[in-house]
């Protein structure tokens, strides 16, 4: 009789066992949006890209203020590092009064050098607001004044670029924020 006993609640518990989640797998089937409406699952891999996109910026954002750059960042910045190195080269040169090297410096047979066209078209790419398209409007002023002193061979003119030049990058480069990656770098 005890076998009787312990047999039917055996059974009982392995039916229950059975039947309990077949139960809540048809009530979990309920709560899953239907697979079969495109537009819908359009719709939801658009919203989830969008979450990711602004998870990345604020990732990004919050990278950048403590001063760390991602490998694209530091790749994008090559010609600014380039050109800030080279104004640097530039203003000694300039100190030492030795206009062949700042010649050279600044020209390529005749032509402004590769840095500062690599510079300039970095700057208007990212350039976006007026503001920032009018720094580096000043910056590539700043550079066609410097050649220009550098061609009739005026010191005190090549100095007042050079001051103009290095002022107007650095005003581009806070205006772009830019100047945050240079810091860290």
């Amino acid at each position: 009789m005890q076998v009787d006993a312990v047999m039917r609640r055996r059974g009982v518990s392995t039916l229950l066992g059975a039947v309990g989640p077949t139960i809540a797998a048809k009530q979990a089937l309920a709560l899953i949006q239907d697979d079969d409406d495109a537009e819908m699952v359009a719709r939801a891999k658009a919203r989830r890209q969008e979450r990711l996109k602004e998870e990345k910026k604020v990732e990004d954002e919050f990278l950048r203020s403590e001063g760390i750059t991602n490998k694209r960042e530091r790749l994008e910045l090559v010609p600014i590092t380039r050109a800030v190195s080279r104004l640097a080269d530039l203003g000694q040169s300039i100190s030492e009064n030795n206009m062949v090297a700042v010649s050279s410096t600044l020209a390529q047979d005749g032509n402004s050098g590769k840095w500062i066209d690599d510079l300039l078209a970095k700057a208007d790419s990212l350039s976006l607001t007026d503001d920032q398209k009018a720094s580096a409007g000043a910056l590539r002023d700043s550079f066609a004044s410097m050649s220009t002193a550098v061609n009739s061979k005026d010191v005190s003119g090549l100095k007042r670029g050079y001051v103009t030049t290095v002022t107007a990058l650095e005003k581009w480069s806070v205006d772009t924020n830019v100047a945050k990656f240079l810091r860290a770098q």
